[in-house]
């Protein structure tokens, strides 16, 4: 029998819903539509049939888990040393932070939360409120993503959620007012506003650590310390930008409560996203998966096996991937996506988000990438095989790294398109690579039309040798015979396509090659040019420039000076501290 066909040891079977591999072993409990589990001193949750894991406090949910197939294998002593082995690996890669690199973290948010509510009592007066409103203003810090989730690492940046009572607005207290404050806080650098973004955030550095924060505008007059962030009375009366902005930390909180041992789903994401940079799968802009779909997938996987130690769950992860039949959805919960404007019927690889609307967050996966993420997870499966059949003695974390071996994207294809993105200082390059990243999957569509399959490659390459701001992206090409390209015609398609929409500054520029093999510049062999800036590129709201010199005061006390609106590098005045 080929491994690729072998299942797990310890009696892992496929969801029934998706896949047609036999039943295996016994141990399998099917969950009822819901099963609420009683924990001493804590609200009544929905949970997974046998989980002992504390429920996140919160309201009873109205959605329950996805019935299906609970297998409830406890593991073997060998199981259990695969996990301390792999566990082991992940301190060796230094995928998980020291006690003071947390603390750091958890000081940064605690005085990011006092400049906040700093705000929203400044905001306040500015508005001229009530006296009693004044003294009962407040705003709030939430996190969601990886930071959230616990499965952050050294390098990674904190996404986090200010939210707000109804007065105070995106556009004036949140992009000015508050960008003031921040820009004349010591500890804080480099602090821009990404207005026109799917979801508007401003992006900064405090005391060295890189945070994007977001908005939510809630229909309240005070925030309570207390909000439970998984209310849905909170959607009433928002705006769309608001619900988005929410979205990122009710899914992350609602994760949580539905997986049955959280420390082990975290070490099983941790790896699991390890694994996918190491293949150059992880980026959701280049049509692969992003940190909240990796999560889904890794939480369905533990609902699945709730006795599983993380060995096991990493093995059963691409087991079951490896076989999943798209485009059949993974959900967290028992609902129907909504697929009220017809968006989500056409996705190649749908996953659902775990809170209303119960959307597909995977809409940006395209034909070839679904094909590229197929082979990796049957790639994966293949390297559990080869291990485990080495593993007659007792594992070590060596084990592990034929499991994590990087992509090796140069020697895998015949032909590449290289991308060269260029801007004439810093700030226009980062916007503007920001902006061409946004829009590669047109890019990508358009390769995909002729036919050909395309491997978008996330990682950007810089030549050292070139002083002017500048990154390549090289994505593998496979070609049908007797199909010729004609770049420079998709070239100016593609730079017509980006100036739509896009007002910056002279001397941005993005130029399409393609190469063989044996034409590769030599930098991109170097391990230097292809880390990623620490800066994350970004793209801002150019209608800015028309405004910047033109000061904006108070709705209620019109001698009171805002602030200016911040475009660049220029000194922000800001009166009030």
């Amino acid at each position: 029998m080929h491994p690729s066909q072998r299942p797990p040891q310890s009696g892992v079977m496929s969801p029934a819903s998706t896949m047609s591999a036999p039943i295996m072993r016994p141990a399998v409990a099917v969950i009822p539509p819901a099963t609420l589990v009683s924990v001493p001193n804590a609200r009544p949750h929905i949970g997974i049939f046998g989980s002992t894991a504390a429920p996140v406090s919160g309201p009873i949910m109205t959605v329950p888990p996805i019935p299906g197939n609970v297998f409830l294998d406890s593991p073997s002593e060998i199981d259990i040393a695969r996990t301390h082995a792999l566990e082991k690996f992940q301190i060796d890669a230094e995928l998980i932070l020291t006690e003071k690199e947390e603390a750091k973290r958890r000081s940064v948010l605690a005085q990011l939360e006092q400049i906040v509510k700093r705000w929203a009592r400044r905001v306040t007066w500015q508005r001229g409120l009530p006296k009693d409103l004044r003294e009962s203003s407040n705003a709030k810090i939430f996190t969601f993503g990886s930071y959230q989730l616990g499965v952050h690492g050294p390098e990674a940046d904190i996404d986090a959620l200010c939210v707000g009572p109804c007065y105070a607005t995106l556009e004036d207290d949140f992009f000015i007012v508050l960008y003031n404050m921040l820009k004349n806080t010591q500890e804080v650098s480099e602090v821009q506003c990404v207005k026109s973004a799917n979801v508007p955030l401003m992006r900064f550095k405090f005391s060295g650590i890189s945070i994007d924060l977001l908005y939510a505008r809630l229909s309240l007059r005070t925030i309570p310390e207390d909000m439970d962030i998984l209310d849905e009375n909170l959607l009433e009366n928002i705006d769309d930008t608001t619900v988005k902005s929410l979205n990122g930390c009710r899914v992350t909180a609602r994760i949580l409560q539905l997986v049955p041992k959280i420390e082990n789903f975290r070490s099983t994401l941790r790896c699991i996203k390890f694994w996918a940079r190491r293949r150059g799968i992880y980026s959701h802009t280049f049509g692969f998966l992003g940190g909240i779909h990796w999560a889904v997938l890794v939480a369905r996987v533990c609902q699945m096996f709730p006795n599983a130690t993380v060995s096991m769950l990493v093995s059963r992860f691409f087991w079951i991937y490896a076989r999943w039949q798209w485009p059949t959805p993974v959900t967290l919960v028992e609902t129907q996506p909504d697929y009220s404007d017809g968006s989500d019927r056409h996705h190649h690889m749908p996953i659902i988000i775990p809170v209303y609307p119960y959307s597909c967050c995977s809409y940006n996966v395209t034909r070839s990438t679904l094909q590229k993420l197929k082979s990796e997870f049957s790639r994966g499966w293949d390297a559990i095989m080869k291990m485990e059949l080495n593993w007659s003695t007792l594992p070590n974390s060596g084990d592990w790294n034929v499991l994590f071996e990087r992509f090796p994207f140069c020697s895998s294809y015949e032909y590449f398109i290289q991308i060269h993105v260029t801007a004439s200082d810093e700030d226009d390059f980062r916007s503007w690579r920001g902006w061409v990243e946004s829009r590669f999957r047109h890019l990508l569509l358009k390769f995909e039309k002729l036919p050909a399959y395309c491997d978008p490659n996330p990682f950007p390459y810089f030549d050292k040798n070139v002083k002017e701001p500048h990154c390549y992206f090289l994505w593998g090409l496979r070609l049908k015979k007797n199909i010729c390209i004609d770049m420079a015609d998709l070239e100016e398609e593609f730079r017509f396509y980006l100036s739509n929409g896009y007002e910056g500054r002279p001397g941005c520029d993005v130029h399409l090659t393609l190469l063989n093999r044996f034409q590769l510049p030599s930098f991109v062999y170097s391990k230097s040019s292809e880390l990623r800036q620490h800066t994350k590129p970004y793209w801002t709201n150019e209608s800015y420039n028309y405004y910047r010199r033109i000061p904006r005061y108070s709705q209620h006390y019109p001698l009171y000076l805002v602030g200016y609106i911040a475009v660049d590098n220029e000194a922000i005045n800001h009166v009030g501290n």
